[in-house]
């Protein structure tokens, strides 16, 4: 089932759907999951149809603005940004994708995880045929375990040393 799916009657995008339909709970969660799936953001703006043209200078759609918690945003822009970067669209289509994934399950590390993706496309293009290994340093509280078992969860083919 794509995260694209659209819904009801009216064929309104999944994505707008959960963000706008007073009878869901855990709304979040719910976002979370369909924008880690890939679900395109560009849906929630006015004059988008989902071509992956991005939402520079667009407006959210009225329903989606009164209903789009801080959080929610957060994991819009993620997504949006996400969209927009070269090496994410590789890794979707190869064995890794569920590399992308991990982008909404860590907060706060966007910098890390643009190196780890990048280093990441580079071992799936066939640059090099030696194992991928991630070697994670840094003061405690940063996420490094985390990070190590979300790699093992996508079965991402990485050896994280913390």
């Amino acid at each position: 089932m794509s995260a694209d799916l659209k819904l009801g009657p009216e064929e309104t995008p999944a994505l707008v759907f959960a963000i706008t339909n007073p009878a869901l709970n855990n709304k979040l969660p719910i976002v979370k999951s369909l924008l880690e799936r890939g679900a395109n953001p560009d849906v929630l703006y006015t004059g988008a149809d989902g071509d992956g043209k991005g939402n520079d200078g667009e407006q959210l759609k009225p329903q989606v603005q009164d209903n789009l918690t801080p959080a929610m945003s957060y994991y819009v822009d993620r997504a949006a940004v996400l969209a927009k970067d070269k090496s994410v669209e590789i890794l979707r289509k190869s064995d890794l994708s569920g590399a992308t994934a991990i982008t909404f399950r860590l907060v706060g590390q966007d910098c890390m995880l643009r190196r780890l993706l990048r280093a990441l496309k580079i071992h799936v293009s066939g640059a090099v045929s030696t194992p991928f290994v991630a070697v994670l340093t840094g003061p405690s509280g940063l996420g490094k375990s985390h990070l190590a078992k979300q790699c093992t969860w996508h079965e991402l083919p990485a050896v994280c040393v913390i």
